[in-house]
């Protein structure tokens, strides 16, 4: 639930740095010098990686061992959340977003996943109910 949670605070992130220090000439926006335009087009390209990478990550998570998988989506994910902090411009904005859309395109997934060797069906859905919970509590946190 957790793990659940960061990743919706991560998400979320990115219009947070939009609009923060902006009175101080310091948000994303002013110091990468992006149109309104190019943000929407790396706020979507994390949405398209995501959808694109959905179902490779879980061909993944059956091919791998699913701790050592997701162990990786997160090692990859944690990485791409630091390195956007150290972009300059629109086309390191657009990449290292994809990249992240990528990595956590297989969370939840595997996840759910894992779920099913711990629980019992009738026991599963209300552990899936209190993560997805929590990707609300992400996004009000955020």
């Amino acid at each position: 639930m957790f793990i659940f949670l960061l990743c919706f605070l991560d998400r979320s992130n990115i219009g947070n740095a939009r609009v923060l220090n902006s009175d101080i000439d310091d948000s994303l926006a002013q110091t990468t010098r992006i149109s309104n335009q190019q943000y929407l087009v790396v706020f979507l390209i994390f949405i398209v990686s995501s959808t694109l990478f959905d179902v490779p990550s879980n061909y993944m998570l059956h091919k791998f061992r699913p701790s050592r998988w997701i162990a990786c989506l997160m090692l990859g994910w944690g990485l791409m959340t630091m390195v956007l902090g150290a972009a300059k411009n629109f086309v390191a904005l657009v990449c290292i977003r994809f990249l992240l859309g990528a990595f956590e395109a297989g969370l939840f997934p595997g996840i759910v996943y894992c779920l099913t060797f711990w629980y019992k069906q009738d026991e599963r859905a209300l552990r899936v109910a209190f993560i997805v919970g929590c990707a609300t509590l992400g996004k009000a946190l955020g």
